[in-house]
């Protein structure tokens, strides 16, 4: 049973846990269609703060989820740059040579 004064939390023995429904369109992502999470508190104000942050860590990371599934405009555009051509020599500092 969720609580009532915080969002996403239920009480079990008298501890707060997280609970939240993974979105249908984020479901083959994860092995099960709800995320439990115990906050490990019997605060109502600690439980509150905690759920608050776990909750939007959560978010962030579906919205990088559908981010990455989604097709950008101009893609086709996007240059493939290789990850060798990314590597910084670390031994001598670099300069900036601008053409």
């Amino acid at each position: 049973m969720l609580t009532k004064t915080i969002r996403h939390t239920f009480i079990r023995n008298g501890y707060y846990y997280f609970s939240r429904r993974v979105p249908s369109d984020l479901r083959d992502h994860y092995s099960y269609h709800r995320i439990v999470q115990g906050l490990r508190t019997t605060s109502a104000q600690k439980a509150k703060v905690q759920a608050s942050i776990t909750s939007a860590k959560l978010e962030a990371y579906w919205n990088q989820l559908r981010l990455a599934k989604s097709d950008v405009i101009g893609m086709s555009l996007v240059r493939d740059i290789s990850i060798s051509s990314l590597k910084v020599d670390t031994k001598q500092p670099q300069s900036a040579h601008w053409v």
